[in-house]
C-alpha cells in the first residue's frame, strides 16, 4: 500500500527503457518493450491508487490489470466513489476534471463522471437538520443555490437524453430516501430541473408522446403538492412536516412502459393491505392536532393533486379526530356539526354511505347519533345502488354486488339499532328497580350482539332472542340466593321484556309474540331448555358454569336408559313376584349388602366429587335444571300477547279484569323459590284473571294426562297449525322444524314434562284457580290442599324414577299419588337398592328415603337406616346433606325420638359426622393443593350443615370445635373468606345451644377469633327475631309458587 514507492520504482523501470546517458546513448533496456509498457501501466495505476486512497475509496489493485466486464463495473464504482467522497471537500470543477481523467485513463464512458456528479449533487446529505458537523460546511449540497449552479454546469456536458435519464434517476432515489422526505426545497430543485429537461425532449412516436405527457403530469402534480406543502408548513419544525415522498407512488422504472398502479384508498383509509395506496396517510399526525378543521380547509386542494375525489381530506380529518376522541374521555361531537358538513363535501354517494356507516360505529351503541348516521348511510347507499343500476350493465358485476351488499349491511344495522332504541324506551315507560334495569340492559346487549352477528337481520329473531335471553336471565337470577332477585323483580323484568316485544310487534305487523312464545314453550316443555336452543351459551351465565358438566353427564346417563321416543311409564303394573326368587332377603324383606357383589365401597368421584359444589350432585343439578325450565316457561307465557288463541270465550266469563295480572307479586323467602306446592289459602296478591285460568287449564291438562297419552293428543295447544305452519324463522330451517314437530307430536308424554307443567302452573296460577280447574275438568273429586301436596310429590317421584330408567306402577298421576309410597320404596330397594346404580346411586337412595318417610304413620325405619348406611358407605356428601335435611324437615326425626328409635338417631348422627368428615377432607386437600374455593358455595354448604346439626345432632359442640379448626387452617393459608364461612357456621350452631355449660365452652372456642363473638351475637339477634315472627305468623302467607311440600326439593 506504499503507492509512492511503487510509483518511484515503476518510473525508474520505465526510464531505463526510454532514457539516455549524458553522452546521448540510449539505455540498454530500450528493447524490453513489454517491460516498459508494464512499468508505464504501473505508474498510471499507482498514481490513481494514491488518489483513491487519499479520498478513502476502497479498491482492489488487481481490478486495474484485468480486462473484462466485471473489471469495468468495478472501475465505474471506484470512479463514482471517488466523486462522492471528493465532492464533499473539493470544488465541483476540480472533482469533474479529476473524475474525467480517471474515466479517460481507464476507458470509461465519457459522460459517466458528469452523470455521477449530478447524482451526488442532487442526493440528500447525511445530516438534514440545521446543525452541521465539521464536514457539513464543505458539503456543497447544503447550499441549494450553489448546488443548482453546479448541477447545471454538469448537465451542460451531457446530451438531453442523458440529462433526462440522470435527473429521473435522481428523482426516484430522492423519493426513496426517507431522510429527504421533508426536504421540500431539494425535491423542488430536482423537479424543476427534470421538468425543464422534459420540455427539451422531442419525439414523434405516438406512444412515446403519450408516455411523455403522462410523465409531465406526474411531475406537475408533485410540483403542485410541494408548493402547497411549502406554503402551509413553512413555519413548522422539520420533524413536524408531513413526509411528502409518501404522498405519491414511486415513478415507474421505465417511463415509456405502462405503470403498475396499486388500488387507491377508500374514503375511510387506514387500509392495512399492501395492495392499497393511501396518499393521505402522511397527514394523519397533522390532522390529529387541534385546529384540524382549518388545516383540512387549507389542504383541501391536495385531493385533486394526489388523484383523490374531493372531500377525502375532510373525511380523513374527521376520521382521525374521531379516533383520537374515542381513545380519550371526551365525547364525540354531534352529527349535525361534524359528520353532515363533511358528507356534503363528498361527491360519490357510495363514499358518503361508507363514511356515515363508519361514523355510526364510533358513536355509543344504541344512541340517537348512531341511528342518525345510519339513516344518512342508508339514503346514500340506496342512491349509489340506483346509480349502478342506471348504468344498465356498463358497471362491473363486482361493483353491482358491492352496492347491493352495502345497502343490505347498512339496512340490517339500521333496523337492529332502530329496534334497539325502541326496546330501550321501555325503561322510560316503566318504573323498575335498579336491579331489574341492570338485568334488562344486559339482556338487550346480548340480544343486540347476537343479532349483529347474523348474516341477515330478522325482527322475529330479535323477539325470539329477547324471550330466550330474558327468560334465562330471570330464571338464573331467581335461583341465585345471593342477588336478592325476588318474585317482584321477576314480574317487573317480565313486564319489561314483553313490553319490548309488543313494541316490536306493533312496528312489524307480521310478528306474533304469542306464537314465538308458544314455540319456545313447546320445546322447553317437551325437551327442556338445554336442548331447545343451541345458541344460548349457558356457560357465560351466572351459576350455570357449574351445571355444564352435570347437565351433560345426566343426559348421557339417561340417554343410555331411556328411548328417544318410547314411553316407559304406561305399561308397568306393580308385580309382587319381583321378590319371589331373591336370595339374601332379611327378616324385614330387605336385601343385605353382603349379597351385592362387585361394588367397591368408598368415594364415587365421578358421581359426587365435591362436598362444596352443589352441582356435583345429579339430584341437585336436576332440580336446578327443572326449576330453571319452569321459570323460563312461566316468563315466556305470563305476559305474551296473543298466547291463547281462543281467549275471547273465557274473557266473556271473567271480563277484562286483571288481563295481564297472572304472576304472583309477593315472595317472602328467596331460599324456597322453586319448592313444591304447600297448603295456602291466602288470596292477597293473587290474580284470578282469565289468563290465569287459561294457563291452568292448559298446563293441568298436561299434568293429569291419561295413560298412553302423547304430546300431540295432550298438548295440542302447543302444536296446532297456528304454530307449526310458519315457524321456520325460529328454528333455522324448514326441514328441521318439520322433523322436530313430527317427533314431538308422536313422543310419549313423560313425567318430566308433566312435572315442568305443574311447576309452571304453580308459578303462574293462584291456588284457588288450580283447585277450580281440577274440579271442573274432572281430574279428581273432592280435591283439597292435601291432595295438591300429594299430586306435587307424586309427579316429582315419577319424574325421578323415570329419569333413572326404573319402572312405574302407573302412568296416571292421580293413581300414583294415592299409592302407598313406603311400600313402593321397599319394592324398588329389593330390585335396585344396595349398590352403585349406573351413576344414579345418590339420586336413587334419596328418592327411596323420601318415599319411606312420606307417611309419618308408617315410616320404614329399617329402609331409612339402610339408605343412610349406603350413602355413608359410598361417601356421597351432597346426597348425605339432602338426606339429613329430608329427615330433619319431614318430622321423621321427631317420630324416631318419640318412638325411642335409638338406632335411627345414631344412624342419622353418624351421617352428619360423615358429612363433616368429608367436608374437612376436601377443605384440607384444597388447601394443600392450592385449589381455589368458591366462597358462596362454601358459605351455603356450611350454613346448611349447621342447620342440620342444630336440628338433629345430640352433641353440636363437636362441630363447633371442628369448624373452628377448619377456620384456623384456612386462616393460616390466607383464605380469609373461607375462614369466615366456618366461623359463621360455628357461631350459628353456638347460638342454638340451650345448655349454659355447652354454650360457655362454645363461646370460649370461638372467642379466639376476633369476629367469632360478633357472629354469635348477630346469630342470636336473628334467632330472636325469627322466634318472634313465628309466634304471630302462619304458613298461609307464603306465596303459592314456593309452596311445594318439604318432601319435594
Amino acid at each position: 500500500r506504499d503507492f509512492n514507492r511503487i510509483l518511484t520504482l515503476a518510473s525508474i523501470g520505465a526510464y531505463c527503457g526510454i532514457g539516455t546517458y549524458s553522452s546521448g546513448k540510449t539505455l540498454p533496456w530500450n528493447k524490453q518493450r513489454r517491460f516498459i509498457e508494464q512499468c508505464k501501466e504501473l505508474c498510471r495505476n499507482s498514481k490513481w491508487w494514491g488518489v483513491l486512497s487519499r479520498h478513502a475509496v476502497s479498491f482492489d489493485p488487481s481490478i486495474f490489470t484485468a480486462s473484462n466486464d466485471s473489471a469495468n463495473e468495478n472501475l465505474e464504482k471506484y470512479c463514482r466513489d471517488l466523486i462522492w467522497n471528493a465532492a464533499t471537500s473539493l470544488d465541483v470543477e476540480i472533482v469533474m476534471r479529476l473524475s474525467s481523467k480517471f474515466a479517460h485513463a481507464y476507458g470509461l464512458n465519457k459522460v459517466f463522471p458528469q452523470t455521477s456528479l449530478v447524482e451526488f449533487l442532487l442526493s440528500s446529505p447525511k445530516k438534514m437538520d440545521t446543525s452541521r458537523g465539521s464536514n457539513c460546511e464543505s458539503d456543497i449540497r447544503f447550499d441549494l443555490i450553489m448546488t443548482e449552479s453546479a448541477v447545471r454546469l454538469c448537465l451542460s456536458y451531457l446530451p438531453v437524453i442523458n440529462q433526462s435519464k440522470v435527473l429521473r434517476k435522481c428523482l426516484i432515489d430522492l423519493e426513496r430516501d426517507s431522510r429527504a422526505s421533508r426536504d421540500y426545497d431539494r425535491h423542488t430543485l430536482v423537479l424543476t430541473l427534470y421538468s425543464e429537461c422534459l420540455g427539451k425532449l422531442v419525439t414523434r412516436k405516438e406512444t412515446r408522446v403519450k408516455a411523455l405527457e403522462a410523465e409531465t403530469l406526474r411531475v406537475q402534480r408533485r410540483f403542485d403538492v410541494l408548493a402547497l406543502l411549502s406554503t402551509t408548513f413553512e413555519s413548522y419544525p422539520w420533524e413536524k412536516r408531513p413526509e411528502y415522498s409518501k404522498m405519491f407512488e414511486p415513478l415507474p422504472l421505465d417511463p415509456f412502459s405502462p405503470p403498475t398502479k396499486r388500488k387507491m384508498c377508500s374514503v375511510l383509509g387506514f387500509e392495512e393491505s399492501g395492495d392499497v395506496f393511501d396518499p393521505l396517510a402522511p397527514l394523519h399526525d397533522i390532522l390529529d392536532h387541534s385546529g384540524a378543521n382549518s388545516m383540512a380547509g387549507a389542504l383541501a386542494s391536495l385531493c385533486s393533486m394526489v388523484q383523490l375525489p374531493p372531500g377525502y381530506l375532510h373525511a380523513r380529518s374527521l376520521i382521525v379526530r374521531f379516533r383520537k376522541l374515542r381513545g380519550s374521555s371526551d365525547g364525540l361531537p354531534k352529527v349535525e356539526s361534524s359528520v353532515i358538513p363533511v358528507i356534503k363535501k363528498l361527491v360519490s354517494p357510495a363514499d358518503k354511505a361508507d363514511l356515515a356507516w363508519w361514523c355510526s360505529s364510533q358513536y355509543a351503541s344504541g344512541s340517537v347519533e348512531q341511528l342518525h348516521c345510519l339513516d344518512l348511510a342508508h339514503s346514500n347507499a340506496t342512491t349509489a345502488s340506483e346509480e349502478i343500476e342506471s348504468l344498465q350493465g356498463r358497471a362491473s358485476k363486482e361493483d353491482e354486488r358491492a352496492a347491493l351488499d352495502r345497502v343490505k349491511r347498512i339496512d340490517t344495522a339500521r333496523a337492529i339499532l332502530s329496534d334497539h332504541i325502541l326496546v330501550d324506551k321501555v325503561l322510560e315507560q316503566n318504573n323498575s328497580s335498579d336491579l331489574v334495569q341492570k338485568v334488562y340492559k344486559s339482556i338487550i346487549r346480548k340480544v343486540q350482539k347476537v343479532s349483529a352477528e347474523k348474516e341477515s337481520y330478522c325482527p322475529e329473531h330479535f323477539v325470539r332472542e329477547l324471550l330466550i335471553e330474558g327468560s334465562l336471565a330471570a330464571a338464573l337470577a331467581s335461583l341465585d340466593d345471593c342477588d336478592g332477585f325476588t318474585t317482584v323483580h321477576f314480574r317487573s323484568l317480565a313486564i319489561l321484556v314483553h313490553d319490548a316485544c309488543k313494541l316490536l310487534a306493533s312496528r312489524y305487523t307480521h310478528i306474533f309474540v304469542g306464537r314465538v312464545a308458544r314455540i319456545l314453550a313447546r320445546r322447553w316443555m317437551i325437551n327442556g331448555d338445554d336442548a331447545s336452543d343451541s345458541n344460548v351459551d349457558y356457560s357465560s351465565m351466572k351459576t350455570t358454569d357449574l351445571l355444564a358438566n352435570s347437565d351433560n353427564r345426566e343426559k348421557k346417563l339417561s340417554d343410555a336408559l331411556l328411548s328417544d321416543e318410547g314411553e316407559i311409564t304406561s305399561d308397568f303394573v306393580m308385580d309382587i313376584a319381583w321378590t319371589s326368587d331373591l336370595d339374601g332377603v332379611d327378616a324385614n324383606g330387605l336385601i343385605s349388602n353382603t349379597h351385592r357383589g362387585g361394588e367397591n365401597p368408598g368415594i364415587i368421584a365421578s358421581e359426587e366429587p365435591s362436598a362444596l359444589n352443589a352441582m356435583s350432585s345429579l339430584r341437585e343439578s336436576s332440580e336446578h335444571i327443572c326449576s330453571r325450565v319452569a321459570l323460563r316457561i312461566a316468563f315466556l307465557i305470563c305476559f305474551a300477547e296473543g298466547y291463547h288463541r281462543n281467549k275471547e270465550s273465557i274473557a266473556e266469563e271473567f271480563g277484562d279484569e286483571n288481563i295481564h295480572c297472572n304472576i304472583m307479586v309477593d315472595r317472602s323467602n328467596a331460599q324456597t323459590k322453586t319448592k313444591g306446592i304447600k297448603q295456602s289459602s291466602q288470596k292477597d296478591g293473587c290474580f284470578e284473571g282469565h289468563l290465569a285460568l287459561e294457563h291452568a287449564r292448559e298446563l293441568l291438562g298436561v299434568v293429569f294426562a291419561g295413560q298412553g297419552s302423547t304430546v300431540a293428543s295432550t298438548c295440542g295447544f302447543l302444536l296446532d297449525e297456528y304454530n307449526s305452519s310458519d315457524n321456520s324463522f325460529l328454528s333455522g330451517s324448514v326441514n328441521s322444524t318439520v322433523i322436530e314437530d313430527v317427533r314431538s307430536k308422536n313422543k310419549a308424554l313423560s313425567f318430566a314434562m308433566r312435572h315442568r307443567a305443574l311447576r309452571v302452573a304453580s308459578i303462574l296460577c293462584p291456588h284457588d284457580v288450580i283447585l277450580r280447574v281440577i274440579l271442573e275438568e274432572g281430574y279428581a273429586t273432592g280435591v283439597c290442599d292435601d291432595h295438591l301436596n300429594k299430586y306435587a310429590f307424586g309427579s316429582f317421584v315419577a319424574m325421578e324414577i323415570e329419569a333413572m330408567g326404573l319402572p312405574l306402577p302407573h302412568s296416571d298421576l292421580v293413581q300414583l299419588s294415592e299409592m302407598h309410597f313406603p311400600s313402593f320404596a321397599r319394592t324398588i330397594w329389593r330390585n335396585h337398592g344396595g349398590g352403585s346404580y349406573q351413576g344414579f346411586t345418590g339420586r336413587l337412595h334419596l328418592i327411596l328415603l323420601e318415599l319411606c318417610v312420606s307417611d309419618r304413620d308408617s315410616i320404614d325405619w329399617e329402609l331409612l337406616i339402610l339408605v343412610f348406611k349406603e350413602l355413608m358407605r359410598f361417601e356421597l356428601p351432597r346426597s348425605l346433606i339432602l338426606a339429613s335435611e329430608c329427615v330433619a324437615k319431614s318430622e321423621a326425626f321427631e317420630s324416631a325420638i318419640s318412638q325411642n328409635r335409638e338406632d335411627v338417631i345414631l344412624c342419622v348422627e353418624d351421617a352428619v359426622n360423615t358429612i363433616v368428615r368429608l367436608l374437612g377432607h376436601e377443605i384440607r386437600s384444597n388447601l394443600s393443593g392450592g385449589i381455589e374455593m368458591n366462597v358462596p358455595q362454601c358459605s351455603s354448604t356450611v350454613d346448611r350443615i349447621a342447620t342440620i346439626v342444630c336440628s338433629i345432632h345430640n352433641n353440636p359442640l363437636l362441630f363447633v370445635s371442628e369448624f373452628t379448626d377448619l377456620a384456623h387452617e384456612c386462616s393460616e393459608r390466607g383464605h380469609r373468606e373461607i375462614c369466615k364461612c366456618f366461623i359463621e357456621g360455628a357461631s350459628s350452631i353456638s347460638s342454638h345451644l340451650v345448655d349454659p355449660s355447652a354454650y360457655s365452652k362454645a363461646l370460649n372456642i370461638i372467642r379466639q377469633y376476633g369476629e367469632g363473638y360478633e357472629c354469635i351475637q348477630r346469630n342470636l339477634s336473628v334467632l330472636k327475631t325469627q322466634q318472634s315472627k313465628d309466634s304471630i305468623c302462619s304458613e298461609a302467607i307464603e306465596s303459592f309458587e314456593m309452596a311445594f311440600s318439604n318432601r319435594v326439593p
